[in-house]
């Protein structure tokens, strides 16, 4: 039998996951838009619905105490470039329909943040573990050669990803996932809204290259919409971590790729 915490856990699991693993289907009715300029958005509306969901629930202390440790703000700005470029990759490859080269990405990507633990912060593993890892690293090895190409969008991503959990490893206990999300964004806003500037200086903005005013404001809506699903699997998360047990988090990110696929 489940306790009522664990039900909670696997139920705020299966939702945070399997959210993650719909992106695509989002993201796919963007394809009218530049990746990066779903980016500008992603990042500035998400930045938003964190800050909003902050004052609901009454975190806007702990907001201002990580503004004020400058040791933890510095990981986050630097957190906030390699997830850019993460959601930048991802965005991509949905646009052109490689799914599955960003799906291959996120299960390389755990071996990478293994090899960055074990080689740059000195991290023991056991052998059970060893034994793993080396069976992860030929069932990857056998997907990337039957695809018969570089998958270079599959090791973006799992780079990307795995730096980002790098610089966030030793500040991830005492940062909260909105806020650390509204300080990574707000880092990088400048450089966005700089070349969202840029596109609508140059017309390039997808509201001056589509000349259908409702498609343009449903596309608008959806870009706006992004930061919300961006968001709500957040605060699904912030609830998991409170009654998750080990192992759970694994188990789902596999859930969210193979919806993915």
């Amino acid at each position: 039998m489940f306790t009522n915490s664990s039900s909670r856990a696997w139920l705020y699991g299966a939702g945070t996951y399997i959210l993650w693993g719909f992106f695509p289907l989002y993201f796919v009715l963007l394809k009218d838009v530049a990746p990066f300029e779903v980016i500008v958005h992603r990042a500035f509306w998400s930045m938003l619905v964190c800050l909003l969901l902050i004052v609901i629930f009454g975190q806007l202390g702990s907001l201002r105490q990580i503004i004020m440790t400058p040791q933890i703000i510095w990981r986050l700005a630097l957190a906030g470039i390699f997830i850019v470029a993460n959601w930048t990759t991802y965005v991509y490859a949905v646009q052109i329909g490689r799914t599955v080269d960003a799906s291959l990405g996120y299960f390389i990507n755990p071996l990478v943040t293994i090899a960055f633990g074990v080689i740059i912060l000195r991290e023991r593993i056991t052998f059970l573990q060893q034994v793993a890892i080396a069976l992860g690293v030929i069932a990857v090895g056998y997907l990337v050669i039957s695809m018969g190409a570089l998958p270079w969008i599959s090791i973006i991503l799992a780079l990307s990803f795995a730096l980002y959990s790098l610089v966030k490893k030793k500040v991830a206990k005492d940062v909260p996932a909105l806020a650390g999300m509204v300080i990574e964004n707000t880092a990088v806003m400048p450089f966005l809204l700089g070349y969202l500037i840029y596109l609508l200086w140059t017309n390039q903005s997808f509201m001056q290259r589509l000349h259908d005013p409702s498609n343009s404001l449903m596309i608008f809506a959806l870009l706006v919409g992004s930061g919300i699903v961006t968001a709500v699997p957040l605060v699904l998360l912030r609830s998991l971590h409170a009654n998750y047990h080990c192992g759970f988090l694994d188990f789902y990110n596999i859930l969210a790729r193979l919806c993915s696929f």
